[in-house]
């Protein structure tokens, strides 16, 4: 038997670098593991942000029984194991304003983004197949002629917030 991993999506586009500026985190110095979560999970804050205004990121992996319920794959397709993992990725941190003028003057505006990563339990699902998909998914956020996220961020913060008899 010859077997070989098959990507179900084809893109009539060529792969193109997007404007996304990613930031080398200094986890050994400006990260501190604050509590561990529940098994196979922790918590670390970034202890450069201010106290009342902190940055924290949230990881998380578990055993999944069944990865392939809920799914549109067809049950003769299936493995003959379901089990799979999970991980999850949390980011919380709070932008803020400040006044010079004011210095007791403060703001905060919360925001969280999570990536939550099903996958079977395979030796064919390995961490390049994983990276291949995490890839596609940052795609899935930019239209094909836009080279930054700011125009999909922009239609659906408006879209949020726009009154619902619209």
């Amino acid at each position: 038997m010859s077997l070989t991993l098959n990507y179900p999506a084809t893109d009539s586009a060529s792969q193109v670098s997007k404007g996304i500026t990613i930031p080398s985190l200094t986890w050994s110095s400006d990260w501190a593991k604050t509590s561990d979560l529940v098994a196979n999970g922790n918590r670390l804050t970034n202890i450069t942000a201010p106290t009342n205004f902190p940055e924290v990121v949230e990881s998380q992996t578990k055993e999944r029984a069944n990865v392939f319920a809920g799914t549109t794959l067809d049950r003769s397709y299936w493995p003959a194991t379901t089990k799979g993992g999970m991980i999850t990725q949390d980011l919380r941190t709070t932008p803020y304003l400040t006044d010079s003028e004011d210095p007791t003057f403060f703001q905060g505006f919360p925001i969280k983004f999570r990536l939550e990563c099903t996958y079977p339990l395979s030796q064919h699902i390995t961490e390049d197949v994983l990276a291949h998909e995490f890839a596609r998914f940052v795609a899935t956020f930019y239209e094909s002629d836009e080279a930054t996220v700011n125009g999909w961020f922009k239609r659906h913060m408006r879209r949020a917030t726009l009154p619902k008899d619209l």
